[in-house]
C-alpha cells in the first residue's frame, strides 16, 4: 500500500478491500470444499484391495451374478510366469491372501472352490486366451473333490462342476451366508 494519500492511492485502498474480502471469501469456500470432498477423492484415488507382488489388484461383482458373484484378480507377469519359475504354489497362497483381505467371509466349500480356482489360474496362467486378462473366480462353481492338474483341465478350471451345488445364496457386501457355503444341502 502506498504511504501517500493523494487521491489514486485512497481509490487503490478502496478497490483492494473488496478484492482482498472476496478473496477472502473464496478461500474459505475453497477450503471448505475441499474439505467435504476430500474422503470422496480420497476414496476415488485410494489404491486397489489386494495389491502385491502377484496381484495388481482384486475387485468383486456383485450385481450382474446376485446371489452370487465373480471376484476377478487382475495377475501382475509375475502372477502369470509363477508357475513356469517354479513359484505357482507361493504364487497361489499369496493370491489366495489378497482375495481373502479383500472379500471377507469365504468359508466351507466355497473357500475351496476359490482357493482352486486361483490355483488353476496360476498354473494355467501363461496361457491367456485361456486365463483372459484377469483372473476371474466364480462362486457359484462347486469345489473339486480331487484337484489336480488332469481335473483341473478337465472341468476348464472348474468351469464344468457347477450343476447341483447351490454356491454362495448370497449376496455380498454383508458377509456371506456360512450355511450356505457348505456343501451339504
Amino acid at each position: 500500500m502506498s504511504a501517500n494519500f493523494d487521491k489514486r492511492a485512497t481509490v487503490t485502498v478502496a478497490r483492494r478491500g473488496p478484492r482482498r474480502a472476496a478473496m477472502l471469501v473464496a478461500t474459505t469456500l475453497g477450503l471448505s470444499t475441499a474439505t467435504m470432498l476430500g474422503p470422496i477423492a480420497a476414496t476415488a484415488n485410494a489404491a486397489p484391495c489386494g495389491v502385491s507382488a502377484y496381484s495388481a489388484g482384486v475387485t468383486v461383482n456383485t450385481t450382474s451374478y446376485a446371489p452370487d458373484f465373480r471376484i476377478s484378480i487382475t495377475p501382475t507377469d509375475n502372477a502369470r510366469w509363477a508357475q513356469v519359475s517354479g513359484r505357482g504354489r507361493e504364487a497361489t497362497v499369496q493370491l489366495w491372501h489378497d482375495v481373502q483381505g479383500c472379500v471377507p467371509g469365504l468359508y466351507h466349500g466355497l473357500a475351496d472352490s476359490i482357493y482352486q480356482q486361483i490355483e488353476c489360474h496360476v498354473i494355467f496362467g501363461r496361457i491367456d486366451s485361456e486365463t483372459g486378462p484377469t483372473f476371474d473366480l466364480e462362486s457359484w462353481h462347486a469345489p473339486l473333490a480331487t484337484p489336480d492338474l488332469k481335473n483341473y483341465i478337465d472341468t476348464r478350471c472348474l468351469n464344468n462342476v457347477t450343476p447341483g451345488w447351490k454356491g454362495t445364496g448370497r449376496n455380498l457386501p454383508g458377509g456371506l451366508d456360512q450355511r450356505s457355503n457348505s456343501t451339504i444341502a
